[in-house]
């Protein structure tokens, strides 16, 4: 047999092997980009409840501060999404809302409190919880 018959199998092993290799090193680098370009709805939102005229997170509000629910998406402008205000005495409310016309840009919209008590906000995207938020409101 000519010795470049034997050899040829020989490079076509080579060729695969490190084909593997490269590709295995590249794996992790692309999980990598991935996870910055499309980042979990953690991170991607930011949802809570803010109180008083100086618009402070808290989870204790008084009344009179009009309570406010803020939300924002830090990667898209006029997301929808979905916000639910549950009651002190159970009933739950919800409203199909947007984003803010710039990303990153947070929309903080008055509550409708008509009662003093413990009180649930969550926020969801597409059917999935990416916020909730406890507090209370009293005198």
């Amino acid at each position: 047999m000519p010795a470049s018959s034997q050899e040829s199998p020989r490079r076509i092993a080579v060729a695969v092997v490190v084909s593997l290799v490269l590709t295995a090193a590249a794996v992790p680098v692309v999980a990598a980009l991935a996870s910055w370009a499309f980042p979990a709805p953690s991170h991607r939102y930011q949802a809570r409840v803010l109180c008083g005229k100086d618009g402070l997170p808290s989870r204790s509000c008084h009344l009179q501060g009009i309570p406010r629910a803020e939300f924002v998406d830090h990667y898209d402008a006029k997301r929808s999404y979905r916000r639910c205000v549950t009651t002190p005495v159970g009933a739950t409310y919800c409203d199909a809302l947007k984003t803010a016309p710039l990303a990153d840009t947070p929309i903080a919209d008055p509550l409708d409190i008509d009662r003093l008590g413990a009180w649930r906000v969550t926020w969801s995207v597409g059917g999935r919880r990416v916020g909730d938020w406890a507090f209370t409101v009293s005198w």
